[in-house]
């Protein structure tokens, strides 16, 4: 995405060919999905206008625009300790403790613990996307 910002996305299906869907919505595969189509000083192109007739987030191209709007308006750094997190937010911060750990044992020169577990079979790890009826578990996404 820039120098200090990187993104990428793994969709695959491994029982038929993707075909264009909703993650894959343009057949130029090495942009997607879209950039910000504005600077910093333009709110990276965010429509405010659209948001005022009800679009939720003002990136229109697709959902994942306003990630990367968010990705790359934190800059390269950015000062976590004052943020004001919510309830919701607890597994952002255990992830982000955790990669921090991760990056310090590197840096170390060691293998991050992370990695290091014969436990998990790293191969078969796929994410899962649906709507879950009422009524149904979601763990019948992964059985």
């Amino acid at each position: 995405m820039d120098t200090t910002h990187r993104a990428w996305f793994v969709h695959f299906n491994p029982v038929r060919p993707l075909g264009l869907t909703v993650m894959s919505a343009t057949p130029d595969t090495w942009n997607f999905p879209p950039i910000p189509p504005g600077t910093p000083d333009e709110n990276w192109g965010q429509d405010r206008a659209l948001m005022k007739r009800g679009h939720f987030t003002g990136f229109p191209q697709h959902l994942g625009t306003e990630d990367f709007a968010m990705f790359l308006s934190q800059g390269p750094i950015y000062d976590r300790t004052k943020e004001q997190l919510c309830a919701s937010d607890g597994a952002l911060m255990r992830v982000r403790h955790q990669i921090l750990k991760s990056v310090r044992e590197f840096m170390q020169g060691q293998t991050p613990k992370l990695a290091q577990s014969s436990e998990e079979d790293y191969g078969r790890a796929v994410s899962v996307g649906d709507v879950v009826p009422d009524g149904k578990a979601w763990k019948s996404l992964v059985a």
